[in-house]
């Protein structure tokens, strides 16, 4: 692996780890400080214990990155490597034994890592749906009281 995508893969990682924990701990910062019953406190409390979620999950997929980095990279590029010069030589590339446990292992690897971004993006996704219907329902009840303080307003007093 070259020193430079060792350095871009290093800040990779340790720039969704640091955003992963900067967000944590906002999300944090938020439930101590949202106190009450009411229907916007249970709202935001339910959105920052889904944002926490998302946090961690960022954190899990920056360490999954970087161990990948570490434990998956050399051993994939001797086999890329080793297929390249088959291709050149003109020859048949087989795997050996080993080699076919650890490319089993990679592909499940990153078979886990897709999974675990698609819970990632399935969270997102309902996190913006019931920020949308939240904010619906307020415009749908400023409306009513609107409708409500107009209809007032026209009746005569007595």
């Amino acid at each position: 692996m070259s020193t430079a995508q060792s350095l871009f893969g290093l800040a990779l990682v340790l720039g969704i780890a640091i955003i992963g924990l900067w967000t944590a701990w906002k999300q944090c910062v938020t439930l101590s400080h949202e106190q009450g019953d009411t229907a916007e406190s249970r709202f935001f409390r339910g959105q920052a214990s889904r944002r926490l979620v998302i946090a961690f999950i960022l954190v899990f997929l920056g360490a999954m990155l970087g161990g990948a980095m570490i434990l998956l990279e050399e051993p994939a590029q001797v086999i890329a490597d080793l297929r390249d010069h088959a291709d050149m030589t003109g020859t048949t590339f087989h795997l050996d034994d080993s080699q076919e446990r650890f490319a089993s292992i990679y592909g499940s690897y990153w078979l886990a890592f897709f999974l675990v971004f698609l819970i990632l993006l399935a969270i997102l996704a309902y996190d913006v749906l019931a920020l949308r219907a939240f904010r619906l329902n307020i415009r749908r009840n400023i409306l009513n009281l609107k409708r409500q303080a107009a209809a007032g307003s026209t009746t005569p007093p007595t």
